[in-house]
């Protein structure tokens, strides 16, 4: 790297090659046509000597030698990053409710998450770390993908066979098929990205591979060879956001794979089962990936959601039929049909209402539609009969005159 009195230029050589090189600043100016001065390449130098000023955590990591952790990782700049990613899952989770369905709840590492260990890096091990944010992530492939292998599995009807689990309706349904498939299906559950909720912590961690030349088939498990240790970063101490979106058109389907439970019950149980029992990303089997959640609450919390947005569906369905059934009605004949629908002890007396509010503002067929619909309502009553008291029996005379019928 040059130092302060070097600028970074493009030389064009004699046969036309263009080579990258630190050139004197006296030099350059004395000789501009030679060297024409890379102005980004400039900035990005700058940067790489006072690194620290690079505040994404991925170009951090990938473009700057030396795996350093950031003091200033949970300051107010990544809060704000992840309040803007929580804010974008709610647009996106807004923006298709109509169509899907969406599980939301949050879990906590219990130790520590390898994602992305073995992707690739400039050290010898990686990290998933978003390319925008440069947040960790998980991402919703490694998490659908968890769940697909811990099905096939662990469910008896398939007992690992891939094939078996890709013939059956549900499980083509959740994920889909492939496209080698001859009859493909899209998977109707989306599996959104999972966050941090609103910290995180990164860690270093350490591999160190004992015996390499045995492993790579040469030579004999000795302690003569000197192990390198092997230096990579890991999330801790981290609660994440999971979302999962079921199409309304299976949500409550019955699953055949869970003894009969719906479709949205099978897979809450099976992402609970799956961070508690099966791990998500790298070296699971000693104990990085688990996590601690909340099981009973979250599944009651789940269940109360599930509870309330059918109500909610039903109310807004009625108020569409509603809105359908009355479009063009005039007050009145909207308050009739209303009235019609309406069961209960308050009947009567809302009926009485209608005809003392709107009788003599109303005149024409709406004062007769009005005078028939209280005749027939005291009819299935059997209260059309001069027996009643004299409020109502004046009503009933009132009504025989516009009608011009008879008791």
């Amino acid at each position: 790297m040059g130092n302060s009195n070097e600028v970074f230029c493009i030389k064009k050589e004699s046969d036309n090659r263009f080579v990258p090189i630190f050139v004197d600043k006296e030099e350059r100016e004395n000789n501009k046509k030679g060297y024409i001065e890379y102005y980004g390449c400039n900035e990005l130098v700058h940067n790489i000597s006072n690194s620290k000023d690079i505040s994404n955590l991925l170009l951090k990591l990938n473009k700057f030698s030396g795996i350093e952790i950031p003091q200033d990782i949970n300051t107010v700049k990544y809060k704000e990053i992840l309040d803007q990613v929580r804010k974008n899952n709610r647009e996106i989770m807004a923006l298709t409710e109509e169509q899907y369905y969406w599980l939301n709840f949050d879990a906590k590492i219990m130790d520590k998450l390898a994602i992305g260990l073995g992707g690739q890096s400039v050290f010898e091990n990686d990290i998933t770390l978003h390319h925008i944010y440069g947040i960790p992530y998980i991402p919703g492939q490694a998490i659908k993908g968890s769940m697909r292998n811990y099905i096939i599995r662990e469910e008896k009807e398939f007992n690992g066979d891939e094939i078996k689990a890709v013939k059956n309706y549900f499980f083509r349904c959740i994920f889909g098929s492939g496209s080698d498939d001859e009859n493909a299906d899209q998977g109707k559950v989306i599996f959104l990205d999972a966050y941090p909720n609103d910290k995180f912590d990164l860690e270093k961690d350490v591999i160190t591979t004992h015996y390499t030349n045995y492993y790579q088939g040469s030579g004999f498990p000795l302690d003569t060879e000197e192990p390198i240790p092997n230096n990579f970063l890991i999330v801790k101490d981290t609660c994440f956001s999971f979302n999962i979106g079921i199409s309304r058109k299976v949500a409550d389907e019955n699953c055949t794979l869970s003894n009969g439970k719906s479709v949205r019950a099978f897979l809450l149980e099976t992402i609970l089962d799956v961070l508690q029992y099966n791990g998500l990303g790298a070296k699971t089997s000693v104990g990085y990936g688990f996590f601690d959640v909340d099981r009973k609450q979250i599944i009651a919390d789940e269940k109360a959601k599930w509870e309330e947005e059918k109500r909610r569906l039903e109310a807004e369905t009625e108020k569409k039929k509603f809105e359908e059934e009355t479009k063009g009605m005039t007050e009145l004949r909207i308050e009739m049909y209303k009235l019609k629908k309406m069961t209960g002890s308050t009947k009567h007396n809302e009926v009485m209402n209608l005809f003392k509010e709107y009788i003599d503002k109303v005149d024409g067929d709406e004062k007769i539609e009005l005078a028939e619909f209280i005749k027939n309502y005291l009819v299935s009553e059997n209260k059309w009969n001069k027996k009643n008291g004299d409020k109502l029996n004046k009503k009933i005379e009132r009504i025989c005159d516009i009608l011009n019928c008879e008791i």
